[in-house]
């Protein structure tokens, strides 16, 4: 069971709520919660293992320099394990080429965290083999 939550203030420190009442839910926060992404990043650790975050169209929203900022912010306060790539430029798909450069070129980030938020992590979440 899992839940795609839409961006409304304050929805995110909800969240700790829903986490207790349906302990198997799996919640992505999409595009992290902006433009309430600093609330959204504290809600990422341990206890709560079954939220996850996605980052998408922060370089529509933000451009590239925004992007930056606000991935590292979360990757330097929770690390790359939680972060999702999200690929729902169905509408404009030649900005999914934009967004994997954009994190391929984060000098901030490991190779291991690019393939974690390029994939590893999704495949993880959703029990699936790299194969």
């Amino acid at each position: 069971m899992g839940a795609v939550l839409p961006r409304d203030p304050g929805q995110s420190l909800l969240l700790e709520d829903v986490l207790a009442a349906f302990p198997e839910l799996v919640i992505v926060m999409a595009h992290m919660s902006y433009p309430f992404t600093e609330e959204a990043t504290y809600m990422l650790p341990h206890p709560f293992k079954r939220l996850h975050g996605c980052r998408r169209s922060w370089n529509w929203y933000l451009g590239r320099a925004g992007f930056h900022r606000l991935l590292r912010q979360v990757v330097e306060t929770v690390g790359a394990d939680k972060i999702l790539f999200g690929s729902d430029q169905m509408n404009v798909p030649q900005m999914i080429p934009v967004g994997v450069a954009a994190i391929q070129e984060a000098p901030y980030l490991s190779e291991e965290d690019k393939r974690k938020i390029l994939g590893d992590n999704a495949r993880r979440l959703l029990g699936l083999s790299a194969g």
